[in-house]
């Protein structure tokens, strides 16, 4: 089960995803974009997000962007460790933050 996490440097997105990662313990390789050499509009990775932002994941040849997103789609496929907790006011609470967060950054 391979999974590539392209990220760029002081992406605040990206940083979203690279803790859920961390957190649920899931093997993955990181793969820095340089921004300054327009790496996001490469061929290759423009294959992986056409919009050419980060970031971005590659799971055995699934491709997906948008910091959320991913981060659900984590959730879902390794249930270990769960990000969310079971209370649905508590969920909802931390959804508002996330969507503050945002928003803000």
């Amino acid at each position: 089960m391979a999974l590539t996490f392209y990220y760029g440097s002081g992406s605040p997105f990206a940083w979203k995803v690279w803790l859920t990662l961390e957190h649920k313990g899931i093997a993955h390789e990181a793969k820095r974009l340089s921004f300054d050499k327009e790496e996001t509009r490469s061929p290759e990775f423009l294959k992986i997000n056409p919009r050419a932002q980060v970031p971005a994941i590659l799971h055995d040849g699934f491709a997906l962007a948008q910091s959320n997103a991913i981060c659900e789609y984590l959730e879902e496929r390794f249930p270990d460790k769960p990000l969310m907790p079971k209370d649905a006011q508590t969920r909802a609470i931390i959804r508002r933050m996330i969507g503050e967060a945002d928003d803000k950054l």
